[in-house]
């Protein structure tokens, strides 16, 4: 289940509407209240910022996007990001502005 028809966005069931800006939009009013997204190895930098993302509808995918998957990620105070990457330079663009927090190699104890 997609998080527009868990949460019945209003729009979700258009064939026509970009489901991916849809949820982006709907994360970042205030009224959808705190949420946490978690982003676990997203180390494509073409992905996230050079090439156009499908856009995806209530139909499914069609063959173009309007943009990058970067601009589908919400940014507002009441949400939180976490993402999980290898590549630096990706984590330093996805902080936009911040400090990314780097992450040291766990043994095995500190992995459980």
């Amino acid at each position: 289940m997609s998080i527009a028809e868990e949460y019945q966005i209003p729009g979700y069931h258009d064939p026509k509407v970009d489901i991916l800006l849809l949820v982006r939009d709907w994360l970042e009013r205030k009224d959808s209240g705190p949420w946490l997204m978690v982003l676990d190895n997203a180390d494509d930098m073409q992905l996230f910022f050079n090439s156009p993302v499908a856009a995806s509808s209530s139909a499914g995918l069609s063959q173009a996007g309007p943009g990058r998957f970067s601009d589908y990620v919400p940014e507002c105070r009441h949400g939180s990001l976490l993402v999980t990457i290898r590549n630096k330079q990706l984590g330093i663009q996805l902080a936009k502005g911040q400090q990314p927090v780097e992450v040291s190699c766990m043994n095995k104890d500190e992995s459980e």
